[in-house]
């Protein structure tokens, strides 16, 4: 939802999943302020929220997560579409977290989008993500012998 705030669950796991509904995430991806405020408490202690801004609200301190600023739309639109934002986010998530390679990443776009043009800016998003992790950012995730990052 554009200038409001809306949510969903996502469950990764190798693992059956009983719900997709959690109440204590473990990453948080917040596109806009007042979701950041509404939901950045519910993080796990030692988490990660990724936040579509480049910097956070000057009043607002978050002591027990780890904190990613991602200017996310910015991005897109020098990719050359502002409907690529989430996946620059998740591509950005994607390098932070290594919960996924961008390779299978990928696949699923090619599988689901259809159209090519659309799908040239989600593959150009999805590096963007990922780049702006690695060089602007320069947080990378550490892998723990599970495979999934810490």
């Amino acid at each position: 939802m554009r200038s409001g705030s809306a949510h969903c669950h996502v469950c990764l796991s190798k693992d059956r999943i009983g719900s997709p509904l959690l109440s204590r995430p473990q990453i948080l991806i917040a596109f806009n302020e007042i979701s950041l405020r509404k939901f950045a408490a519910e993080v796990v202690p030692g988490g990660i929220i990724l936040y579509g801004r480049e910097q956070l609200p000057e009043d607002l301190n978050i002591p027990h997560a780890q904190i990613v600023c991602v200017p996310a739309s910015e991005i897109a639109d020098k990719i050359g579409s502002a409907k690529v934002a989430n996946v620059v986010m998740m591509g950005a998530l994607l390098e932070e977290t290594e919960c996924l390679s961008p390779a299978t990443a990928m696949k699923v776009l090619e599988a689901k989008v259809k159209n090519q043009a659309l799908l040239e800016l989600d593959r150009k998003a999805l590096d963007a993500g990922r780049v702006y992790i690695d060089h602007t950012v320069a947080v990378g995730a550490v892998t723990q012998a599970d495979g999934f990052a810490q």
